[in-house]
């Protein structure tokens, strides 16, 4: 470029082309331009010229960024829209560079990320929704107190301690000043589940889970721990199950709606309440002969929520008469009972074992040494009616002379005698020699435990 100034220097001072070249040799020695390149810019500065840059060429042409690369590519990711620059690289034989020109300049496309959402709703479902949407729209044009009426709740962990964040740790230096420093912090362990229960005016109702706990778990095979749900879900399907095959092969899921509908219109037993009153406080047109229909709504959740009580409370007396305490401590050995699948044969062990009790989590619940195959999990969480103590064959071994303190009980079968031995029961054959007078054992060839029978 300063050549080239320097030409049109000379050009434009009507310096003769040969001197000219004369200085530019001395001045630039072997860099100087050939004789040729020096006598044509000469001509075009003297011809008018003023740039003394290249004028802009064509150039090589592109292979790679063509209309039919273009559309290979957009095929290619309109088939799979996870491959990479480099896949397409690959398949294509062009660069890396080429497939983000075409991705971006071209096409105008960017890769991004899912956005992820609670769930994925289907065309039904988003019908239903937008049913339900309407219906509280219409609600609230009706009845604008309406959403002064709804408690609505929330689940949040309170944990021991707040880890301190990087921004509060944050704080003002001089430049001559080290950097502050301190310790890592782990988020506390002690930590508590707290459910809040609000309306419009504040919180209505507050309850911590007790420590440790992370969630109300039901153990395997006892829904009696979850009658609500259980009695809802029974309630559900049986209606379910009346309008199916009632009518036409419809698909079961067309009725949830109007099922869901008519249960949250009907009185309970219990509460006396429909659940749409109570959540929403709206009463149902067609409840026109009950005397509660005109109850405040903060009556109706009072007397709902004692009544409710009041039958938990009576549920439970009636339970416990049929099941006492159980009698199990940490270490005992136990044996389990089999759940009874359907179809399952008549000569099924009902009874699997023995397993060792590793931890009592609550009353009536326990862990024991049973690999839970389908949650990978070492242990298994049993209730105790499931459950019933493991004896040893060596506590049924009579020695000779044993002394039997109970009466003999005769059995049906006339060939075995039921005894009680240290409160343990057990069949003898006939072949075993009593002294009925004493009520003592002679002889005892063989002694077979109950727990085989």
């Amino acid at each position: 470029m300063d050549q080239r100034t320097c030409i049109k220097f000379c050009a434009k001072n009507e310096i003769k082309c040969a001197d000219a070249f004369r200085m530019l040799t001395v001045a630039y020695g072997e860099a100087t331009l050939d004789r040729s390149n020096v006598y044509r810019w000469y001509k075009m500065f003297s011809e008018g010229r003023e740039d003394v840059n290249d004028e802009e060429r064509a150039g090589r042409p592109s292979t790679s960024t063509t209309d039919e690369k273009i559309n290979k590519v957009e095929k290619m990711i309109l088939a799979n829209r996870r491959i990479t620059v480099i896949e397409v690289a690959e398949n294509l034989n062009i660069s890396i560079g080429s497939c983000h020109s075409i991705f971006i300049n071209d096409l105008g496309m960017r890769r991004v990320a899912a956005k992820f959402i609670p769930k994925l709703l289907n065309c039904d479902q988003k019908q239903h929704r937008m049913n339900i949407a309407n219906e509280m729209l219409d609600s609230v044009r009706d009845d604008p107190n309406l959403l002064q009426r709804v408690i609505t709740d929330d689940e949040a962990w309170v944990y021991g301690y707040d880890v301190e964040t990087k921004a509060l740790s944050s704080q003002w230096k001089l430049p001559h000043e080290p950097r502050p420093k301190k310790a890592r912090q782990v988020q506390s362990n002690v930590k508590v589940l707290l459910t809040v229960f609000f309306d419009c005016r504040g919180v209505v109702h507050h309850e911590f889970l007790p420590q440790g706990r992370t969630h109300l778990l039901t153990s395997a095979h006892h829904p009696e721990t979850n009658a609500k749900i259980e009695r809802l879900n029974s309630t559900i399907i049986n209606r379910l199950r009346c309008e199916y095959n009632s009518s036409l092969k419809i698909p079961w899921t067309k009725y949830i709606p109007k099922i869901t509908e008519s249960y949250n219109a009907t009185i309970h037993t219990i509460t006396g309440f429909t659940p749409k009153f109570l959540y929403y406080g709206i009463q149902p047109q067609y409840i026109e002969h009950t005397t509660e229909k005109h109850t405040p709504i903060e009556n109706a959740r009072k007397l709902s929520i004692e009544r409710t009580i009041k039958s938990h409370e009576h549920s439970k007396q009636l339970y416990d008469i049929k099941h006492p305490e159980p009698i199990f401590k940490v270490g005992d050995q136990v044996l389990v009972k089999t759940f009874i699948y359907p179809n399952t044969g008549k000569l099924t062990q009902r009874y699997k074992g023995p397993f060792k009790i590793l931890k009592q989590l609550s009353p009536v619940t326990y862990e024991i040494d049973k690999p839970n195959i389908p949650q990978n999990k070492k242990t298994e969480i049993i209730h105790s009616n499931k459950l019933k103590l493991f004896y040893p064959e060596t506590d049924f071994l009579l020695q000779n002379n044993t002394n039997i303190e109970n009466n003999l009980i005769l059995t049906q079968n006339s060939n075995q005698k039921l005894i009680d031995i240290d409160d343990n029961p057990c069949f003898l054959q006939e072949e075993h020699i009593l002294d009925m007078e004493n009520k003592e054992l002679i002889s005892t060839p063989a002694l077979l435990p109950t727990k085989y029978i």
